[in-house]
């Protein structure tokens, strides 16, 4: 060792925290140079702590301990926070010492071995495993993160491991040394003798998952090795409060926490949370009763060791450039701040929890759904409720699954009905829920709707299961909950376990009518938790049609469990749903003799005649009844006559039907806009729709719309009993009623009972069969949406419908485009959007009445982009960006619109208009120029975003380059300026907790400065503006949120707050892996669209081999039509099935390339940060 010299204290990077006395006399037998204390050393009048001072491997070193006597996190904590006080300059540190081996049948851990603390992707290397949450069924969760190693130590101890691996280990060398130069220090910690290796084995030894490999006890030697040298194994590292010597208790740690863990120690855990180092420790025992000193001191030799080899692959150039230390711990100070914060928030009130997640789960009026449907015949649904499956499903615990499938028009619906109203709520231990699936509606073919609704239910019901853990995932997740099936799913289970008593059972009518995917979902979720249904008493019954798609996803369990299908168009089920349609038809026909005073002999007549057609369901009898009951004059002679021109089907029933209507022209009109109509529509509606023209003002309404009460015979003059009207809502009679209008077999849900040739069949023969295209539909609501929002008064006239307009007039858009593609409808409303931007003075007094249009919208700034971004009709922006062949002019108009489409949080516009160059610094004119938030908003797209509370949109913005310090006027106070970080950090707007933590911590890592100081109004109110960072802004804020449990940091606590940056290659991954994740979503979309297109071509290509070889046929493929001979087509159809393929082969092969690289920058980001970022997607 050299000669003591002196330095700079500004000159030390490095610090080595040392617990015990004989662990910093090893600490300092491995420098190669001791210092004198610095000259310029200026001790913080906090620090209580000595330092040795040295140099190793061209790295200056201070060196500590904790004082005599005192160990534990909270000490070392208390070391730490003193030594940083005092070297501000210190990059990085290494806690080098002693700990309990834990070895295992995977893990041959000896006394002397160096086990070294190493992330792996699920935490950093260290885990608390006294600090978690003892759980009602006994288990243990853990709680919290600690900080992984810094980047360069991390970096440093790749190379050492990739050297090891060859062979050049230096720990030995090193070792040697050290007691070469000092023969004392030798003698008390060489190597002792190996007898003393022994490890208590207790009767629960586990394995490295936690499983009990091991029944015995007593002290048992370790196993032999060739060599005495020791090994370093690398590994996550137990930290805690207590001192265990007891083996039983260390052998439940590793099942405890969860996590395979190598080692147990006392001090990390204090330093990690503020502290950016790495554990290194020398392992001197077993932590059992044979635990003792005899190889501490040798134990803290192999340690240092380790930890000066370490150091060796340390760049002396890097390690200067590195951030300080203090700087980490500001910034992990910051979000530790911010999460107590959100912790106090959980404590807001009970019932106002529960009041706002009923709120949110209500996504659609469940009840009312199920009422649309008729109560059943008294002597009907018998075949069913006396069925042995039914009786077993309902009665034993063990039956979790009833799945009953029909043809349509057998009044499975109804059966839904009649079960939940008279057969299962008499059972009083018994929470019933349910859920009536249509094609109708969006809402109605959603999975996580309906989970939304059996979760609100089951909530209802049974009010004690409204707890906080469900609180908290809402609190989590916000308005977002509810759209996640998964979750909603694993909520749904969580809460069925904590029922102590009674059971649930869950209703699914018409599986059928939902999204193919989801209703996948909804089966596969049953399937695969089957087991776990079983024993939480949660029972389900579903129905359906009988369709092989829904079969064959619930094969595994019906190969297992035959009884879990009730197949109602079996021959012995379909003959008893027969004979109790029967009971229906001559229930409706004494009904019709009493009315038309039929003799005896007509009403056994009409009995004879309508129970002897085959085949015969509940819908057929209820529409055919009805042409019977409207028919005048029934004399036995006209009877006759009439029943030889009855429907023998359904579908002839609807177009005998519709071929009585007085007025064809309305008729169409008014079933096209049932059809594309996004929600049940009102008779108000209806009858405004029918009669609305372009050139309409309000006034003209009075005279030309039909009162509810006059227009409800109307409809059943134009429709018969087509359409029905129930609590003045219109709907169609049945599923099969859209699906006998659509042009297009693929528009229904599934095609399985609708067969290609009885489409052609019925398109030569009727005036209605498949005549209604659902894009024309789609087109004619959207004209309608759009002449009806721009009407002078329209919002005061029908504010419902003004709303629905607002809401679903891009939907109807982007329907009519998707499927017509000859149709004008862009062409349609950018000409729209251009004259109403003329004449904007026409649109004042609906704009300030409604609220939804903003008063901006009659400056000289409005533009048709802002028409188009506000109305989210994407293809209406994409032209006119194109039409624009100017690139600044381009980039201009593109930057007018951005804040508009962040205002929506329309991400794929804001995708668009950012690449055609829109700045997402602009303000929402597109200009740079910031004058002051006012009534519509803040001035910038970045600023909306935040104060909305998107952390989606904000993470698009930032990456895009927003600028996330630029200083902004506070609204309505344009002398004053705030930041982005001082927006996010105002917590007196509401907003989920953890969006808003997400938009700071987004903010921080993309270089937002939190030392930067911005005004805010205190409490909210402008007369009471005060400054500050960003840090007290939110303290401010949350003390006006009434949040409890409440800590304020001391100003000299401020002080230390730094700023949060990351370093520039840091940056550069990140801003790689979010170009990498963008480009994964654009490969995924166009693997899904090529497979899309080359589904509708197999589907094509089938239909073609029923055609007849001598004509020629018309089909569309892709955006152009094919009119060509039968063998042409099939050829050019096949060529274009193969291309697809190798397109699809290209695609996924690029994707395969883009997750192997962001799952490499995963690696290296989670290595570097933690959990202190999130890079799932």
């Amino acid at each position: 060792m050299n000669i003591s010299i002196r330095r700079s204290a500004t000159e030390y990077h490095i610090a080595w925290i040392a617990a015990l006395p004989i662990e910093r006399s090893a600490a300092s037998e491995m420098l190669d140079e001791t210092h004198e204390e610095p000259e310029d050393f200026i001790r913080n009048s906090t620090d209580q702590n000595s330092y040795d001072w040295g140099r190793i491997h061209g790295h200056n070193l201070v060196i500590t301990s904790l004082p005599m006597g005192i160990y534990g996190k909270a000490n070392a904590s208390v070391t730490v926070t003193e030594l940083l006080a005092s070297f501000p300059h210190i990059k990085i540190g290494l806690l080098v010492g002693i700990g309990a081996g834990l070895p295992s049948a995977h893990h041959d851990i000896q006394l002397g071995d160096v086990v070294v603390g190493q992330p792996d992707g699920s935490h950093g290397g260290v885990i608390q495993y006294d600090l978690g949450k003892a759980k009602a069924d006994g288990s243990w969760e853990p709680k919290g993160f600690l900080q992984p190693p810094p980047g360069i130590l991390l970096k440093a101890l790749a190379n050492l491991r990739a050297k090891h691996e060859s062979g050049h280990i230096r720990l030995t060398q090193f070792l040697s040394k050290a007691m070469e130069r000092n023969k004392y220090w030798a003698a008390r910690f060489g190597r002792p003798t190996c007898r003393t290796d022994h490890v208590h084995r207790s009767k629960r030894m586990h394995d490295d998952k936690g499983c009990k490999i091991y029944s015995g006890e007593g002290g048992l030697t370790q196993s032999h090795r060739s060599t005495t040298d020791p090994v370093i194994h690398f590994g996550t590292i137990a930290s805690g409060d207590t001192l265990v010597k007891n083996a039983l208790t260390r052998d439940d740690i590793p099942a405890k926490v969860q996590q395979t863990c190598l080692c147990i120690e006392m001090e990390a855990a204090g330093l990690l949370s503020k502290f950016p180092c790495m554990v290194i420790r020398g392992i001197c025992d077993y932590a059992d009763a044979n635990k003792n000193d005899d190889w501490q001191r040798y134990a803290s030799a192999t340690a240092a060791a380790f930890a000066k080899e370490l150091l060796l692959y340390v760049p002396t150039a890097e390690l200067r450039q590195n951030r300080n230390a203090t700087d980490l711990t500001g910034y992990h100070k910051v979000m530790e701040q911010l999460k107590q914060r959100v912790e106090a928030t959980q404590q807001d009130s009970y019932a106002s929890k529960a009041s706002e997640l009923l709120r949110v789960l209500y996504t659609c009026p469940y009840a009312e759904r199920k009422d649309r449907n008729i109560p059943a015949l008294d002597g009907t649904c018998q075949w069913f409720v006396q069925h042995s499956r039914f009786l077993n499903w309902k009665n034993r615990s063990d039956a979790g699954l009833l799945w009953v499938s029909a043809d349509p028009g057998c009044g499975k619906s109804v059966l839904s009905r009649y079960l939940i109203d008279k057969i299962l709520c008499v059972y009083q231990d018994r929470t019933i829920c349910y859920f009536f699936f249509k094609d109708d509606f969006v809402d109605q073919r959603s999975c996580s709707n309906a989970m939304c609704a059996v979760l609100r239910q089951l909530l209802i019901q049974r009010p004690e299961l409204q707890q906080n853990d469900v609180f908290l995932k809402f609190a989590q997740d916000g308005e977002k909950f509810k759209t996640s099936f998964r979750d909603l799913w694993n909520v749904f289970l969580i809460l069925c376990a904590k029922l102590t008593t009674g059971a649930v059972t869950c209703i699914f009518d018409a599986l059928d009518e939902c999204e193919r995917s989801d209703g996948a979902l909804l089966i596969q979720a049953i399937s695969q938790s089957y087991s776990q249904i079983q024993q939480l008493r949660v029972k389900f019954l579903i129905t359906s049609r009988p369709y092989g798609e829904i079969k064959d996803v619930f094969y595994t369990l019906i190969s297992k469990h035959p009884t879990v299908h009730l197949s109602g168009e079996s021959e012995l089920e379909a003959e008893q749903i027969s004979k109790e349609i029967d009971i229906v038809i001559k229930h409706r026909i004494h009904l019709l003799s009493k009315l038309r005073s039929l003799t005896q002999k007509e009403e056994a007549y009409l009995v004879e005649r309508f129970t002897s057609v085959p085949h015969r369901t509940y819908l057929w009898a209820y529409l055919t009844m009805d042409i019977i009951e409207t028919t005048p004059g029934l004399t036995k002679g006209h009877l006759e006559q009439v029943l030889g021109k009855l429907p023998q089907t359904v579908y002839e029933a609807y177009e005998k039907i519709l071929n009585r209507s007085s007025d064809t022209e309305r008729t169409r009109l008014l079933l096209q806009i049932l059809i594309a109509a996004q929600r049940p529509m009102s008779l108000q509606e209806v009858s405004l729709l029918l009669c609305m023209q372009e050139h309409h003002q309000v006034e003209d309404f009075a005279d030309i719309v039909e009162p509810p009460t006059r227009f409800k015979q109307s409809v059943r003059d134009l429709c018969g009993l087509f359409v029905i009207v129930i609590n003045d809502l219109v709907y169609f009679l049945h599923q099969t009623a859209r699906e006998f209008l659509v042009q297009n077999p693929k528009e229904s849900i599934h095609d399985d009972l609708r067969p290609i040739q009885t489409v052609r069949l019925i398109e030569k023969t009727s005036t209605w069969a498949t005549s209604i295209g659902v894009a024309r539909s789609h087109r004619v609501m959207a004209e309608r949406c759009l002449w009806f929002m721009f009407t002078e008064g329209a919002y005061r006239y029908d504010k419902r419908f003004y709303e629905y307009c607002n809401k679903f007039c891009n939907v109807h858009f982007a329907e009519a485009d998707q499927f017509d593609v000859e149709a004008s409808q862009t062409e349609l409303a950018l000409h729209a959007f251009i004259v109403w931007t003329e004449s904007y003075g026409s649109l004042s007094e609906d704009i300030r009445w409604s609220h939804k249009i903003p008063y901006f919208f009659r400056t000289y700034r409005s533009s048709p982009i802002v028409f188009a971004v506000f109305f989210r009709i994407l293809s209406v922006v994409r032209l006119i960006l194109k039409r624009e062949l100017n690139h600044q002019t381009r980039a201009r108009i593109a930057s007018s619109g951005l804040w508009w489409a962040a205002r929506s949080e329309d991400l794929s516009i804001m995708r668009l208009l950012l690449s055609y160059g829109a700045n997402p610094n602009t303000n929402r004119y597109g200009d740079l120029s910031l004058a002051y938030a006012d009534e519509i908003g803040p001035e910038t797209s970045l600023a909306m975003a935040i104060t909305n509370n998107q952390t989606k949109t904000v993470r698009l913005l930032v990456e895009a380059g927003a600028d996330v310090n630029i200083e902004m006027p506070l609204r309505g106070v344009s002398s004053y300026t705030t930041t982005p970080l001082g927006l996010a950090s105002d917590w007196s707007c509401n907003g989920p907790p953890g969006a808003k933590l997400d938009i700071i911590e987004t903010l921080l890592l993309h270089g937002a400065d939190p030392t930067k100081r911005c005004y805010t109004s205190d409490g909210g109110l402008l007369d009471d503006l005060v400054v500050g960072t960003p840090l007290q802004i939110f303290q401010r804020s949350t003390r006006h949120k009434n949040l409890s449990h409440e800590t304020v940091l001391s100003k000299e606590e401020e002080a230390t707050t730094a700023e949060a940056e990351v370093r520039r290659e840091d940056q550069d991954k990140i801003n790689r892996f979010s170009r990498l994740h963008s480009r994964e979503t654009g490969l995924e979309a166009e693997v899904k669209t090529k497979s899309k297109m080359k589904e509708d071509l197999e589907e094509v290509a089938m239909e073609l081999e029923l055609a007849d070889e001598e004509e020629k046929v018309l089909y569309k493929i892709g955006d152009a039509f094919v009119h060509l001979p039968l063998s042409d087509t099939q050829e050019l159809l096949a060529t274009s099935t193969e291309q697809i393929d190798k397109e699809v082969a290209v695609l996924e092969d690029k994707l395969s390339n883009v997750r192997e690289e962001m799952q490499e920058l995963k690696v290296a980001l989670y290595a570097r940060f933690g959990k202190s970022i999130n890079l799932e997607t």
